[in-house]
């Protein structure tokens, strides 16, 4: 049967050094080294059932596409049809060996276990956590680009490899595949055996709610937020000490997810990255972003996130890194955003308070127009409280203002409250926003400072527009 479907098949004595790793679900993990190729390996056993040929069939052919988006094949059509961002963030798979007593699935071999193993072992720093998330969202990001669903994403389907040519000597890779299924357009979702094990927490609560619901691109997106979220716990499953009570009751668990419960924000992250797996979490699937944007968005978050700009610029020095963004130093704002600031605060806070703050911010934007960059997404949730001084951060929308990014057609973003009146009557995207686009919405932030209320928040904003 491997030669009729022409899968990769290595013969069992050029494996070697087999030992017993663990159990994977239903299936026995065992590592070993690939003498030709002098690799390490990883072999998950597999039935094949010789009396149903039908799901044989559909495992050997997801087995296949799974070596073609790996074969890494020169030919352009190969070239055309598989996508190359986060080729490396999916298990490669070598192909099938076995003997009389049993099949086995040829991994490679990663190192460093699974992520959430890896986080509870590392004391990881804020970079190097957004650097995991986002090789998990390429990873997914490679998958659905080649309209492969995963099915069962979780931080234990996602493992850790040294590799020193990655970011920090660290790769992340997607893995576990017996869940996925290829999408066409005859997929029978009714057809799914599902074998939960302990994922309920980044299951689709739609599937939850129903279980004829057809998981999808979206599902797989869900996942991937409680994933990002648990980046930040340092490897605390979500919902933990809830399974861990005495008193805990699965249904009324299902339950609460469907209805809405989540984890709570981990102390030290980005307001961007909350914002981020939140919306991936959303209960409406259709309100989810697309893996593309998550992409761009974890991408701008691991190039700049954390980057403050603040009051103390004298001190500020920035050297521009090989993709062309400012580096400055990394604070924590342990006081929140402003708008946070001003509304626990607005009773206390003297005019001098308000008048010092104001200012400050204003020689943050200094700064950045000095150096030639126009935030484009300047409001009050973007603006944090570090010891009681302002900093400007979230350069998710920045552009370092050169001719290119004068010529951008990306105008209509960022908080409608503070983007100026012009970019709402820009069908043919003549106007381009510059500096003087930070400067209507630092007017509007005086405001807010003076007011100590949002913008806009006694009528309606699509009204008020």
């Amino acid at each position: 049967m491997i030669k009729e479907k022409i899968i990769n098949f290595i013969h069992r004595n050029e494996i070697d050094d087999e030992k017993y790793l663990t159990d994977g679900g239903s299936s026995v993990i065992m590592t070993a080294k690939w003498i030709r190729n002098n690799t390490n390996i990883a072999l998950k056993d597999v039935a094949i059932n010789e009396k149903t040929d039908t799901d044989n069939d559909e495992f050997i052919k997801e087995i296949k596409i799974i070596e073609i988006v790996h074969s890494n094949k020169d030919d352009n059509e190969n070239k055309e049809k598989i996508s190359s961002i986060g080729y490396k963030n999916v298990i490669n798979f070598f192909g099938l060996t076995g003997d009389k007593s049993g099949l086995y699935l040829v991994y490679e071999y990663a190192d460093l276990g699974n992520l959430r193993y890896y986080l509870s072992q590392n004391n990881l720093g804020w970079k190097q956590k957004v650097n995991i998330a986002r090789q998990t969202v390429c990873g997914l990001y490679f998958l659905q680009e080649n309209k492969i669903l995963h099915r069962d994403l979780n931080t234990q389907n996602v493992v850790m490899k040294m590799d020193k040519n990655f970011e920090g000597g660290i790769r992340t890779i997607i893995i576990d595949f017996g869940f996925s299924k290829v999408l066409s357009c005859n997929s029978n979702s009714n057809q799914l055996i599902e074998l939960i094990n302990g994922s309920i927490p980044f299951l689709d609560p739609a599937r939850l709610n129903d279980v004829n619901y057809a998981l999808n691109y979206k599902s797989d997106i869900y996942s991937l937020g409680v994933i990002m979220w648990e980046i930040t716990s340092n490897g605390r499953p979500p919902f933990n000490s809830i399974i861990n009570n005495n008193n805990y009751s699965l249904k009324k668990f299902k339950d609460n997810i469907i209805k809405g419960a989540r984890e709570e924000p981990i102390n030290g992250s980005t307001i961007s990255y909350i914002e981020l797996y939140q919306g991936c979490w959303n209960e409406k699937p259709n309100l989810r972003p697309e893996i593309k944007n998550i992409h761009k968005s974890i991408y701008q978050e691991d190039m700049i996130s954390g980057k403050f700009y603040g009051s103390d610029i004298d001190q500020a020095k920035p050297s521009e890194d090989s993709h062309g963004f400012y580096n400055m130093v990394l604070q924590y704002a342990e006081d929140g955003t402003l708008r946070e600031y001003l509304m626990k605060n607005l009773v206390k806070l003297k005019w001098a308070d308000k008048l010092r703050i104001a200012k400050e911010i204003a020689h943050g934007l200094s700064f950045l127009h000095d150096n030639d960059i126009n935030h484009r997404d300047l409001h009050s949730k973007n603006i944090l409280i570090h010891e009681e001084h302002p900093k400007i951060a979230d350069f998710g929308l920045s552009k370092q203002m050169n001719e290119t990014s004068m010529t951008s057609t990306s105008n209509f973003h960022g908080m409608l409250e503070y983007m100026e009146p012009q970019c709402f009557n820009n069908i043919n995207d003549v106007y381009k926003r510059d500096k003087r686009s930070d400067i209507y919405s630092f007017g509007v932030i005086l405001w807010e400072i003076s007011s100590g209320r949002p913008p806009f928040q006694t009528c309606k904003l699509t009204v008020a527009l």
